[in-house]
Protein backbone atom coordinates (compact mmCIF):
# COMPACT_ATOMS: atom_id res chain seq x y z
CA UNK A 1 0.00 0.00 0.00
CA UNK A 2 1.16 3.58 -0.52
CA UNK A 3 2.37 5.81 2.28
CA UNK A 4 -0.96 7.63 2.20
CA UNK A 5 -2.97 4.50 2.95
CA UNK A 6 -0.44 2.78 5.18
CA UNK A 7 -1.96 1.52 8.44
CA UNK A 8 -0.41 0.86 11.81
CA UNK A 9 1.34 -2.49 11.91
CA UNK A 10 -0.55 -4.80 14.28
CA UNK A 11 -0.55 -8.48 15.13
CA UNK A 12 -1.89 -9.58 11.76
CA UNK A 13 0.93 -7.88 9.90
CA UNK A 14 3.36 -9.20 12.48
CA UNK A 15 2.24 -12.72 11.71
CA UNK A 16 2.90 -12.15 8.01
CA UNK A 17 6.31 -10.71 8.82
CA UNK A 18 7.04 -13.71 11.02
CA UNK A 19 6.30 -16.08 8.16
CA UNK A 20 8.55 -14.10 5.83
CA UNK A 21 11.38 -13.96 8.35
CA UNK A 22 11.08 -17.67 9.11
CA UNK A 23 11.84 -18.25 5.45
CA UNK A 24 14.94 -16.05 5.67
CA UNK A 25 18.19 -17.79 4.97
CA UNK A 26 21.69 -16.45 4.81
CA UNK A 27 22.62 -14.26 1.88
CA UNK A 28 24.44 -15.95 -0.94
CA UNK A 29 27.55 -13.88 -0.36
CA UNK A 30 30.21 -15.40 1.86
CA UNK A 31 30.77 -13.78 5.26
CA UNK A 32 34.02 -11.96 5.74
CA UNK A 33 36.32 -14.39 7.56
CA UNK A 34 38.51 -14.12 10.59
CA UNK A 35 38.37 -13.11 14.23
CA UNK A 36 41.81 -11.56 14.66
CA UNK A 37 41.97 -7.92 15.65
CA UNK A 38 45.07 -5.84 14.91
CA UNK A 39 46.54 -3.17 17.12
CA UNK A 40 47.51 -0.71 14.40
CA UNK A 41 45.24 1.92 12.89
CA UNK A 42 45.27 4.79 10.47
CA UNK A 43 46.66 8.19 11.35
CA UNK A 44 44.16 10.95 12.08
CA UNK A 45 43.83 13.44 9.23
CA UNK A 46 42.54 17.00 9.63
CA UNK A 47 41.16 19.82 7.53
CA UNK A 48 44.12 21.90 6.29
CA UNK A 49 44.45 25.20 8.11
CA UNK A 50 41.46 24.64 10.43
CA UNK A 51 41.40 24.45 14.24
CA UNK A 52 38.50 23.94 16.62
CA UNK A 53 38.73 26.25 19.62
CA UNK A 54 36.69 26.74 22.79
CA UNK A 55 37.34 30.01 24.62
CA UNK A 56 36.47 30.79 28.22
CA UNK A 57 34.49 33.89 27.24
CA UNK A 58 33.41 35.91 24.19
CA UNK A 59 35.82 38.63 25.27
CA UNK A 60 38.70 36.14 25.35
CA UNK A 61 37.74 34.88 21.92
CA UNK A 62 37.79 38.34 20.41
CA UNK A 63 41.08 39.24 22.03
CA UNK A 64 42.95 36.05 21.20
CA UNK A 65 41.70 35.83 17.63
CA UNK A 66 42.66 39.43 16.96
CA UNK A 67 46.10 38.99 18.52
CA UNK A 68 46.82 35.77 16.60
CA UNK A 69 45.13 36.95 13.39
CA UNK A 70 42.75 34.00 13.30
CA UNK A 71 39.69 34.07 11.08
CA UNK A 72 36.42 32.41 12.14
CA UNK A 73 34.94 30.12 9.48
CA UNK A 74 32.25 28.41 11.57
CA UNK A 75 30.63 28.65 15.00
CA UNK A 76 28.93 26.13 17.25
CA UNK A 77 27.14 28.52 19.59
CA UNK A 78 25.49 25.83 21.77
CA UNK A 79 28.95 24.51 22.63
CA UNK A 80 30.73 27.86 22.74
CA UNK A 81 33.09 26.64 20.01
CA UNK A 82 34.51 28.37 16.95
CA UNK A 83 36.31 26.91 13.94
CA UNK A 84 39.19 29.16 12.94
CA UNK A 85 41.49 29.39 9.95
CA UNK A 86 45.20 29.76 10.63
CA UNK A 87 48.15 30.20 8.30
CA UNK A 88 50.40 28.00 10.43
CA UNK A 89 48.20 25.53 12.33
CA UNK A 90 51.09 23.93 14.21
CA UNK A 91 52.26 27.24 15.64
CA UNK A 92 48.70 28.46 16.26
CA UNK A 93 47.73 25.23 18.02
CA UNK A 94 50.77 25.46 20.31
CA UNK A 95 49.98 29.08 21.18
CA UNK A 96 46.29 28.42 21.80
CA UNK A 97 46.97 25.46 24.08
CA UNK A 98 49.30 27.58 26.20
CA UNK A 99 46.78 30.43 26.53
CA UNK A 100 44.85 30.40 29.84
CA UNK A 101 41.78 31.92 28.17
CA UNK A 102 41.39 28.84 25.93
CA UNK A 103 39.52 25.77 27.23
CA UNK A 104 40.80 23.58 24.41
CA UNK A 105 42.12 23.75 20.88
CA UNK A 106 42.43 20.85 18.46
CA UNK A 107 42.70 20.11 14.73
CA UNK A 108 39.43 19.89 12.84
CA UNK A 109 39.78 16.15 12.23
CA UNK A 110 38.15 14.33 9.34
CA UNK A 111 35.38 11.77 9.88
CA UNK A 112 34.37 9.18 7.30
CA UNK A 113 31.56 6.69 6.80
CA UNK A 114 32.12 3.26 8.36
CA UNK A 115 30.99 0.91 5.58
CA UNK A 116 32.31 -1.35 2.83
CA UNK A 117 30.28 -1.39 -0.38
CA UNK A 118 29.77 -4.97 -1.57
CA UNK A 119 28.61 -3.88 -5.03
CA UNK A 120 25.49 -6.08 -5.00
CA UNK A 121 22.81 -3.67 -6.16
CA UNK A 122 19.16 -3.87 -7.14
CA UNK A 123 17.16 -1.28 -9.01
CA UNK A 124 13.66 -2.65 -8.69
CA UNK A 125 11.52 0.41 -9.32
CA UNK A 126 7.89 -0.47 -10.02
CA UNK A 127 8.59 -4.20 -9.86
CA UNK A 128 8.05 -3.90 -6.11
CA UNK A 129 4.52 -4.77 -5.01
CA UNK A 130 2.64 -3.32 -2.05
CA UNK A 131 4.23 -5.93 0.22
CA UNK A 132 7.74 -6.01 1.65
CA UNK A 133 9.31 -8.02 -1.14
CA UNK A 134 12.86 -7.99 0.15
CA UNK A 135 12.10 -8.93 3.77
CA UNK A 136 13.15 -12.57 3.28
CA UNK A 137 16.61 -11.35 2.25
CA UNK A 138 17.16 -9.48 5.53
CA UNK A 139 19.03 -12.15 7.45
CA UNK A 140 19.80 -9.69 10.22
CA UNK A 141 16.12 -9.22 11.07
CA UNK A 142 15.70 -12.95 11.53
CA UNK A 143 18.91 -13.19 13.55
CA UNK A 144 17.83 -10.55 16.07
CA UNK A 145 14.23 -11.83 16.40
CA UNK A 146 12.63 -8.73 14.90
CA UNK A 147 9.33 -10.51 14.22
CA UNK A 148 8.91 -11.24 17.94
CA UNK A 149 9.72 -7.63 18.80
CA UNK A 150 7.20 -6.25 16.29
CA UNK A 151 4.38 -8.00 18.13
CA UNK A 152 5.15 -5.70 21.06
CA UNK A 153 6.41 -2.48 19.46
CA UNK A 154 7.06 -1.05 16.02
CA UNK A 155 8.65 2.20 17.16
CA UNK A 156 5.71 4.57 16.74
CA UNK A 157 6.41 7.91 18.39
CA UNK A 158 10.16 7.38 18.73
CA UNK A 159 12.52 9.67 16.79
CA UNK A 160 15.79 8.47 15.28
CA UNK A 161 18.27 11.01 13.91
CA UNK A 162 20.49 9.62 11.15
CA UNK A 163 23.60 11.85 11.28
CA UNK A 164 25.36 10.82 8.10
CA UNK A 165 25.30 11.63 4.36
CA UNK A 166 21.62 12.58 4.63
CA UNK A 167 18.49 10.62 3.69
CA UNK A 168 16.65 10.32 0.40
CA UNK A 169 13.36 11.28 2.05
CA UNK A 170 11.52 10.58 -1.24
CA UNK A 171 12.29 6.85 -1.11
CA UNK A 172 9.04 4.90 -0.92
CA UNK A 173 10.24 2.82 2.03
CA UNK A 174 10.14 5.88 4.30
CA UNK A 175 6.63 7.02 3.47
CA UNK A 176 6.03 10.31 5.25
CA UNK A 177 8.10 9.42 8.30
CA UNK A 178 11.13 11.63 7.61
CA UNK A 179 9.62 14.31 9.82
CA UNK A 180 12.63 16.65 9.67
CA UNK A 181 14.59 17.04 6.44
CA UNK A 182 17.30 18.60 8.49
CA UNK A 183 20.40 20.58 7.68
CA UNK A 184 23.43 20.02 5.51
CA UNK A 185 26.52 20.75 7.59
CA UNK A 186 28.84 19.26 4.97
CA UNK A 187 27.96 21.21 1.82
CA UNK A 188 25.72 24.01 3.03
CA UNK A 189 22.69 22.96 0.98
CA UNK A 190 19.18 23.77 2.23
CA UNK A 191 18.29 20.30 3.50
CA UNK A 192 19.79 16.86 4.16
CA UNK A 193 18.99 15.15 0.84
CA UNK A 194 21.43 12.27 0.40
CA UNK A 195 23.84 12.58 -2.53
CA UNK A 196 26.06 9.63 -1.55
CA UNK A 197 23.80 6.79 -0.37
CA UNK A 198 25.31 5.75 2.96
CA UNK A 199 22.84 7.64 5.17
CA UNK A 200 19.84 6.35 3.22
CA UNK A 201 21.16 2.80 3.65
CA UNK A 202 21.50 3.28 7.41
CA UNK A 203 18.05 4.87 7.64
CA UNK A 204 16.49 1.88 5.88
CA UNK A 205 17.95 -0.59 8.35
CA UNK A 206 16.82 1.53 11.27
CA UNK A 207 13.32 2.44 10.14
CA UNK A 208 12.18 1.46 6.62
CA UNK A 209 8.42 1.13 6.80
CA UNK A 210 6.27 -1.98 6.94
CA UNK A 211 4.03 -2.39 3.92
CA UNK A 212 5.68 0.29 1.80
CA UNK A 213 7.43 -2.25 -0.42
CA UNK A 214 11.06 -3.26 -0.43
CA UNK A 215 12.88 -3.72 2.89
CA UNK A 216 11.77 -3.30 6.51
CA UNK A 217 13.71 -1.56 9.27
CA UNK A 218 14.04 -2.65 12.87
CA UNK A 219 11.62 0.11 13.93
CA UNK A 220 9.23 0.37 10.95
CA UNK A 221 6.96 2.97 12.54
CA UNK A 222 9.64 5.23 14.02
CA UNK A 223 10.11 8.77 12.75
CA UNK A 224 13.36 9.88 11.12
CA UNK A 225 15.36 13.09 11.38
CA UNK A 226 17.81 13.59 8.50
CA UNK A 227 21.11 15.32 9.27
CA UNK A 228 23.88 15.61 6.68
CA UNK A 229 27.45 15.88 7.99
CA UNK A 230 29.28 13.84 5.32
CA UNK A 231 29.66 14.99 1.72
CA UNK A 232 29.11 13.09 -1.52
CA UNK A 233 32.42 11.31 -0.95
CA UNK A 234 31.38 10.10 2.52
CA UNK A 235 33.73 12.52 4.31
CA UNK A 236 33.23 15.38 6.74
CA UNK A 237 34.82 17.29 9.61
CA UNK A 238 34.54 16.69 13.35
CA UNK A 239 33.15 20.20 13.75
CA UNK A 240 30.44 19.38 11.21
CA UNK A 241 29.65 16.10 12.97
CA UNK A 242 29.40 17.95 16.28
CA UNK A 243 27.00 20.44 14.68
CA UNK A 244 24.90 17.58 13.37
CA UNK A 245 24.75 15.87 16.77
CA UNK A 246 23.66 19.12 18.42
CA UNK A 247 21.08 19.74 15.70
CA UNK A 248 19.62 16.27 16.27
CA UNK A 249 19.36 16.89 20.00
CA UNK A 250 17.66 20.25 19.50
CA UNK A 251 15.25 18.62 17.01
CA UNK A 252 14.04 16.26 19.73
CA UNK A 253 15.75 13.03 18.69
CA UNK A 254 15.42 10.13 21.13
CA UNK A 255 18.26 8.26 19.43
CA UNK A 256 21.19 9.77 17.51
CA UNK A 257 22.70 7.22 15.10
CA UNK A 258 26.28 7.79 13.90
CA UNK A 259 27.70 5.34 11.35
CA UNK A 260 30.90 7.31 10.95
CA UNK A 261 34.12 8.09 12.73
CA UNK A 262 37.79 8.91 12.75
CA UNK A 263 40.85 7.96 14.81
CA UNK A 264 41.43 11.38 16.38
CA UNK A 265 40.36 11.92 19.99
CA UNK A 266 38.24 15.06 20.21
CA UNK A 267 36.92 17.44 22.84
CA UNK A 268 34.35 18.98 20.49
CA UNK A 269 32.79 15.56 19.91
CA UNK A 270 32.76 14.99 23.67
CA UNK A 271 30.99 18.34 24.15
CA UNK A 272 28.42 17.49 21.47
CA UNK A 273 27.74 14.05 22.95
CA UNK A 274 27.39 15.48 26.46
CA UNK A 275 25.03 18.18 25.17
CA UNK A 276 22.89 15.49 23.55
CA UNK A 277 22.91 13.14 26.54
CA UNK A 278 21.90 16.04 28.81
CA UNK A 279 18.83 16.41 26.59
CA UNK A 280 17.98 12.75 27.21
CA UNK A 281 18.99 11.20 23.87
CA UNK A 282 20.87 7.93 23.41
CA UNK A 283 23.93 8.29 21.18
CA UNK A 284 24.83 5.16 19.16
CA UNK A 285 27.99 4.98 17.02
CA UNK A 286 29.97 2.57 14.85
CA UNK A 287 33.16 1.00 16.24
CA UNK A 288 34.96 1.34 12.88
CA UNK A 289 36.28 -1.03 10.21
CA UNK A 290 40.04 -1.17 10.61
CA UNK A 291 40.11 -4.59 12.31
CA UNK A 292 41.93 -2.87 15.15
CA UNK A 293 41.86 -2.16 18.86
CA UNK A 294 42.57 1.47 18.09
CA UNK A 295 39.52 3.53 19.10
CA UNK A 296 37.37 5.41 16.62
CA UNK A 297 35.51 8.56 17.59
CA UNK A 298 32.73 9.31 18.46
CA UNK A 299 32.28 5.59 19.33
CA UNK A 300 35.01 5.85 21.99
CA UNK A 301 33.59 9.02 23.57
CA UNK A 302 32.40 8.22 27.14
CA UNK A 303 28.65 7.63 27.23
CA UNK A 304 28.32 6.62 23.57
CA UNK A 305 26.86 3.17 22.84
CA UNK A 306 29.53 1.69 20.55
CA UNK A 307 28.51 -1.06 18.11
CA UNK A 308 30.58 -3.76 16.42
CA UNK A 309 29.59 -5.97 13.48
CA UNK A 310 28.71 -9.68 13.42
CA UNK A 311 28.32 -12.12 10.51
CA UNK A 312 25.53 -14.52 9.53
CA UNK A 313 27.00 -17.27 11.70
CA UNK A 314 27.65 -14.92 14.65
CA UNK A 315 31.39 -14.89 14.08
CA UNK A 316 33.25 -11.61 13.83
CA UNK A 317 34.07 -10.27 10.37
CA UNK A 318 37.73 -9.38 10.02
CA UNK A 319 37.05 -5.65 9.59
CA UNK A 320 35.22 -4.93 12.85
CA UNK A 321 37.09 -2.97 15.51
CA UNK A 322 37.27 -4.06 19.15
CA UNK A 323 38.01 -2.49 22.50
CA UNK A 324 36.92 -1.91 26.07
CA UNK A 325 34.40 0.70 24.99
CA UNK A 326 32.30 -1.68 22.84
CA UNK A 327 28.72 -2.13 24.02
CA UNK A 328 27.17 -4.76 21.72
CA UNK A 329 27.46 -6.40 18.32
CA UNK A 330 24.82 -6.43 15.57
CA UNK A 331 24.47 -7.77 12.01
CA UNK A 332 26.91 -5.97 9.74
CA UNK A 333 27.79 -8.20 6.77
CA UNK A 334 25.90 -8.18 3.43
CA UNK A 335 23.11 -5.99 4.81
CA UNK A 336 20.50 -5.17 2.17
CA UNK A 337 18.89 -1.76 2.53
CA UNK A 338 17.64 1.35 0.80
CA UNK A 339 19.61 3.62 -1.54
CA UNK A 340 18.65 6.93 -3.16
CA UNK A 341 16.43 6.79 -6.22
CA UNK A 342 14.32 3.88 -5.01
CA UNK A 343 17.24 1.44 -5.14
CA UNK A 344 18.62 -1.20 -2.77
CA UNK A 345 22.11 -2.55 -2.18
CA UNK A 346 24.09 -4.77 0.16
CA UNK A 347 26.72 -3.03 2.29
CA UNK A 348 28.97 -4.37 5.03
CA UNK A 349 30.53 -2.57 7.97
CA UNK A 350 30.00 -1.43 11.52
CA UNK A 351 27.96 1.32 9.82
CA UNK A 352 25.35 -1.31 9.00
CA UNK A 353 25.40 -2.79 12.51
CA UNK A 354 24.78 0.58 14.17
CA UNK A 355 21.25 1.27 12.81
CA UNK A 356 20.14 -2.21 13.95
CA UNK A 357 20.88 -1.02 17.50
CA UNK A 358 19.36 2.43 16.91
CA UNK A 359 16.17 0.81 15.64
CA UNK A 360 16.00 -1.49 18.66
CA UNK A 361 16.43 1.51 20.96
CA UNK A 362 13.45 3.13 19.19
CA UNK A 363 11.31 0.03 19.79
CA UNK A 364 12.07 0.21 23.51
CA UNK A 365 11.47 3.98 23.67
CA UNK A 366 8.15 3.58 21.86
CA UNK A 367 6.99 0.84 24.19
CA UNK A 368 7.89 2.82 27.30
CA UNK A 369 8.46 6.54 26.61
CA UNK A 370 9.52 7.05 30.22
CA UNK A 371 12.70 5.03 29.79
CA UNK A 372 15.91 7.03 30.04
CA UNK A 373 18.73 6.61 27.53
CA UNK A 374 20.70 4.71 30.14
CA UNK A 375 17.82 2.34 30.82
CA UNK A 376 17.38 1.67 27.10
CA UNK A 377 21.06 0.91 26.72
CA UNK A 378 21.07 -1.39 29.71
CA UNK A 379 18.03 -3.30 28.43
CA UNK A 380 19.72 -3.86 25.06
CA UNK A 381 22.91 -5.04 26.75
CA UNK A 382 21.36 -7.45 29.27
CA UNK A 383 19.11 -9.02 26.61
CA UNK A 384 21.93 -9.54 24.11
CA UNK A 385 22.98 -13.11 23.26
CA UNK A 386 26.37 -13.75 24.81
CA UNK A 387 29.00 -14.60 22.20
CA UNK A 388 32.72 -15.16 22.33
CA UNK A 389 34.21 -15.36 25.83
CA UNK A 390 31.60 -15.74 28.62
CA UNK A 391 30.31 -12.40 29.83
CA UNK A 392 31.54 -9.07 28.53
CA UNK A 393 34.51 -9.20 26.18
CA UNK A 394 36.25 -6.62 24.04
CA UNK A 395 35.17 -8.13 20.72
CA UNK A 396 31.43 -8.78 21.17
CA UNK A 397 30.81 -6.47 24.12
CA UNK A 398 27.76 -7.74 25.98
CA UNK A 399 26.83 -9.91 23.01
CA UNK A 400 24.89 -9.75 19.75
CA UNK A 401 21.61 -7.88 20.13
CA UNK A 402 18.27 -9.70 20.21
CA UNK A 403 15.23 -7.48 19.73
CA UNK A 404 12.73 -10.18 20.71
CA UNK A 405 14.41 -10.73 24.08
CA UNK A 406 14.85 -6.99 24.67
CA UNK A 407 11.13 -6.35 24.19
CA UNK A 408 10.15 -9.28 26.40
Amino acid sequence: MSSNTRVSFGLAAAAVASILLTACGQTSAVSLPGTSVRTMGVKAAARPGELVVKFRSPQARQSVMQKMQLRAVNRLDQLGVVVVKATDTTQALRALKSDASVVYAEPNYIARKSSLNSGVSMSLGFAITSGDDLLPKLWGMKMIGADDAWRVSTGRGAKIAIVDTGIDYRHRDFGQRVIDRGRDFASGKPDAMDDEGHGTHCAGTAAAGMGDGGVVGVAPDASLIAVKVLDRFGSGSYAGVAQGIVYAADAGADIVSLSLGGPGSSKVLEDAVNYTMNKGALVVAAMGNEGSFRPSYPAAVPGVMAVGATSQDDTLPSFTNAGKHISVGAPGVDILSTLPGGNYEEYSGTSMATPHVSGLAALLKSRNPGLTAGQIRRQIEVSAEDKGAPGFDERYGHGRIHAGRALR
